[in-house]
Parts: structure tokens; C-alpha cells; sequence
């Protein structure tokens, strides 16, 4: 009798344990198709977004001196339990026969939702304060070419294409907090985008885009390191 208690006992120990593991198979393979799923309902930064940041302002819209809209690149956020998608809106003026640019800190902050593409809220009015920083708001945060390293228009759009086919590959895992694709290629996709990130753009930008981003540039910086 006790023999067949302790049979019947090690029987439906190792049925639950099966139960448990079929489980956690299946729960593994739902996220990950929920992953996926949710990943390709976002707009592509490569096909979307760029053109979105030069319909609000940027270089290409520029044939002659003078004031113009400057735009940062797209900044993954989440903000009010949303991940949307957000761009610093600067003033910038351009001397062309002088060829200076003078950019000031941002002034407008512009939100989107990254799955329709439609803005997501009011444009925010900000200043230096916002993000942290000190910079006066009457005066130029920059002067000069942008002291970007000296690279040709077509190596910039080369390094900025591949940038936002990074934020296609890296911007789902983000948002949907997932650890789907292989922790190595993460970390490497990561070291590549803030490689590029750091070629690119405007050295003195970026303590407002590591404060608007924070959660971005965090998940960046950690994988890349891991």
C-alpha cells in the first residue's frame, strides 16, 4: 500500500511538472508571436519617420539664408504609460555666404503615436529647463557647421539611413519590453546605433536627447555594455 501511495504520489509529481513545462512552452511561444506581431504594426523609422522629421524641418528644406525650423531626430519615449515617438523643434537660422549655422536650444517638443503615425498630443513649449540643462534660450546652442567630424553629404546619409534601419530593429524589442531576438545581435545593433548615434549628431543636442530619451538611450547603453 505504501509502495503504491509513493508511486501515485512520484506519478502526478512529474505529470504537473510536464503540465508546467508544456505551459511555459506555450507562454514563450505567444509572446514572442505577440512580439511580433505588435512589431510590425509600427511605422518604419527608415520609410516614416526620416520623412516625417524633414516635414517638420530640416537642412533639405533650405535653399536660402535665413530662419527655418530645425529638427532633431525621432526619440523613442514613453510618456503617460505610452510609447510614442518624439522630436525637438528648434529655431535655426542659416548664413549662407558665411556658411554658419546658429541653432538654438529647443523650444517645442512634437508627439507621436508610433503605431498610426498621427500626433498623439499638443505640442509641448520647453525650454533649456525642461531638460536639465542651463543654456540660455536667446542665445545660439550652436554656431558653426553643427561641429559635426567633417564627412560628405553622401557618407551623413549613408550613416543616417542605417541609423534609422537600427531604430527598426532595436524600437519593438524596446517598446514591447521583449527579449525575442538573440541577446548578442542585440548588443551588438545597440553599439551600433550609438556608434552612429555619436558620429551624426550635434555634440551639444545630445544632453537633450539623453534627457527626453532616458528610457531609450538607458536600454541602449545597458545592452550595449552587457
Amino acid at each position: 500500500m505504501l509502495q503504491t501511495a509513493s508511486f501515485f504520489k512520484q506519478r502526478r509529481r512529474r505529470v504537473l511538472l510536464l503540465v508546467a513545462a508544456g505551459l511555459y512552452w506555450c507562454m514563450s511561444v505567444v509572446r514572442s508571436q505577440d512580439t511580433t506581431d505588435i512589431g510590425k504594426h509600427f511605422k518604419s523609422f527608415l520609410e516614416f519617420w526620416g520623412k516625417l522629421k524633414m516635414g517638420l524641418g530640416d537642412d533639405s528644406e533650405i535653399s536660402a539664408g535665413g530662419q527655418y525650423p530645425y529638427t532633431s531626430s525621432p526619440v523613442p519615449v514613453r510618456r503617460k504609460g505610452q510609447v510614442q515617438i518624439a522630436y525637438m523643434v528648434c529655431r535655426k537660422i542659416v548664413d549662407l555666404p558665411r556658411h554658419q549655422d546658429f541653432i538654438w536650444p529647443p523650444n517645442l517638443i512634437e508627439w507621436f503615436d508610433p503605431v498610426s503615425g498621427m500626433r498623439a498630443a499638443e505640442a509641448t513649449a520647453v525650454s533649456p529647463e525642461y531638460f536639465g540643462q542651463k543654456d540660455p534660450v536667446d542665445k545660439p546652442l550652436v554656431e558653426g557647421r553643427a561641429n559635426r567630424p567633417p564627412m560628405s553629404f553622401s557618407e551623413f546619409e549613408k550613416l543616417q539611413n542605417r541609423l534609422f534601419e537600427l531604430y527598426d530593429l532595436l524600437f519593438p524589442v524596446w517598446a514591447t519590453d521583449s527579449t525575442a531576438m538573440g541577446q548578442i545581435l542585440l548588443q551588438n545593433l545597440a553599439r551600433e546605433f550609438l556608434n552612429i548615434f555619436n558620429q551624426i549628431s550635434i555634440p551639444k543636442f545630445r544632453p537633450y536627447y539623453e534627457s527626453l530619451g532616458h528610457d531609450w538611450f538607458g536600454w541602449l547603453r545597458k545592452l550595449a555594455n552587457e
